[in-house]
């Protein structure tokens, strides 16, 4: 029969009697209610921690790029070509409204600078074109649709060398324009880089 302990619990057989007496001074005063706490000190440095993720994960979700135009200016006489192609650079969702009309947009900007120009699919460049316009429209949707950035890139149709390229990017709400101010601006920036059109 176990030798019998004096809270009533059997002693562990392997252990020596010094062991018992140790691991019984060990919890002394350890009663069920014993509970670890966090001091007040830790709990302010908690709670600051979390304030600041949140601070900024608010201000990156409203982060604005500041707007303006990248461009990669002609490498020839553009006035050389005669027949512009405007073309999204992803034929799959080129039907889509909003990509349908950044298209014209640009068509339209490009007529206005004298440059006679068609659009539609990349798939249906007319064999006649001089240069290809590939453009890459990028919505975001913030209570309602708007363009976030344009990029248009002019290409000699028949060697496929870039001869000139626009990046344009409006994200903060006071900097958001439609796209036939944007289309008309990346390709000042191209063609009259000291027009002073840049930026407004």
């Amino acid at each position: 029969m176990p030798e019998n302990n004096r809270n009533g619990l059997e002693k562990d057989p392997c252990k020596s009697v010094e062991q018992e007496e140790n691991h019984e001074k060990a919890h002394a005063g350890r009663g069920p209610e014993a509970k670890w706490e966090i001091p007040d000190k830790m709990k302010t440095i908690h709670y600051s921690i979390l304030l600041a993720l949140l601070l900024t994960w608010l201000t990156t979700g409203c982060e604005s790029i500041k707007p303006g135009v990248a461009v990669k200016y002609p490498t020839v006489d553009m006035s050389k070509f005669k027949t512009f192609y405007v073309a999204r650079d992803d034929d799959s969702d080129a039907q889509n409204e909003r990509h349908v009309r950044t298209l014209h947009a640009v068509q339209d900007a490009l007529a206005d600078h004298g440059m006679a120009a068609t659009s539609g699919m990349q798939s249906a460049i007319p064999a006649n074109t001089d240069c290809k316009v590939i453009i890459h429209d990028k919505w975001f949707w913030d209570l309602s649709w708007y363009l976030l950035y344009l990029d248009i890139k002019f290409y000699d149709a028949r060697s496929g060398q870039l001869l000139a390229s626009a990046h344009d990017v409006r994200s903060a709400p006071g900097d958001r324009r439609d796209p036939d101010y944007m289309a008309n601006e990346a390709l000042e920036s191209i063609l009259h880089p000291t027009s002073g059109f840049i930026n407004h």
